[in-house]
């Protein structure tokens, strides 16, 4: 006989790394739509020295980021998750390659140590913490090529 409490716990895990997969599509694709449904309502995001709280702040601040690069590609990697009912924890570790307009292109690797939420029948980031671990400047020749989705 199946552990209810395991199936449940299975599924609550592929549905966060699902939710973290479209944040991370969501910012390749440079869509703040997108993203910001990722959040809570009444998310935190604390990153690197500043914390923003709720879902339009949060995003307000994003887009003034996004607006200072050329281009940005967030990947993210191994995780960590721990479910307890409608809410959880994670840890991920993420690579990003972003060049600030008029500079060269930087690789960073990082941490995100999450909370979530499951709000309304979806799961939904409740906080994010991001570290820096590692930053080192890309090649000056480097070629950045556009993503163009495919129309729905």
């Amino acid at each position: 006989m199946p552990d209810n409490a395991a199936m449940d716990n299975t599924r609550a895990e592929s549905e966060i790394r699902q939710l973290v997969a479209r944040y991370c599509d969501a910012v390749n694709r440079y869509n703040g739509k997108d993203w910001s449904a990722t959040w809570a309502e009444d998310g935190r995001w604390y990153f690197l020295d500043q914390v923003h709280e709720g879902r339009q702040d949060i995003l307000t601040f994003w887009e003034a980021v996004m607006a200072q690069l050329d281009f940005a590609v967030m990947l993210a990697g191994s995780a960590v998750l721990e479910v307890r009912g409608d809410s959880a924890t994670g840890r991920w570790y993420t690579q990003e390659v972003v060049r600030t307009k008029g500079e060269h292109g930087r690789s960073i690797t990082g941490v995100y140590d999450d909370t979530y939420s499951h709000i309304g029948g979806q799961w939904q980031i409740q906080s994010r913490r991001y570290h820096k671990l590692y930053e080192v400047p890309t090649d000056p020749h480097e070629v950045h090529t556009p993503y163009t989705p495919l129309p729905d």
